[in-house]
């Protein structure tokens, strides 16, 4: 049995390289063995409303048709952010920090310090400490 630390759901959680955010409500829903079973496999950081899990390669192309496989769906239960894309080309990358846009509502993001950082959008006017 492995440990998790599932954090409070206004923990902001960083983003580096390839990474994956999930919706931790389309993993219970329809990942086998749920949110635990996914972070059992694959590792990764979570919160009480997604799970981000970071990349170097190509494997996340792997962890991507498996969640596919798994009923979820690309940008309604999961989305793939290239955070290296923000320290190399975002035009406001020397602007500290900034809101980051996302193709997504259901999620926000911020640049801090050469990093992204995301969180589940609630509809609160919610801005980030990081």
């Amino acid at each position: 049995m492995k440990l998790h630390v599932i954090n409070n759901e206004r923990k902001k959680l960083q983003c580096v390289f390839n990474t994956l955010v999930i919706r931790n409500e389309a993993l219970e829903r329809s990942y086998e063995g749920g949110l635990i079973g996914f972070l059992n496999k694959h590792g990764g950081e979570c919160n009480g409303k997604i799970t981000v899990v970071c990349y170097m390669g190509g494997e996340i192309d792997e962890t991507m048709d498996e969640l596919v496989e798994n009923g979820l769906k690309f940008l309604d239960d999961f989305e793939f952010i290239d955070a290296g894309f923000y320290v190399i080309y975002d035009p406001d990358r020397e602007v500290y920090p900034h809101n980051v846009r996302q193709r997504v509502d259901w999620l926000k993001g911020r640049y801090v310090n050469g990093y992204i950082y995301v969180w589940h959008a609630d509809g609160k006017k919610d801005e980030p400490v990081c």
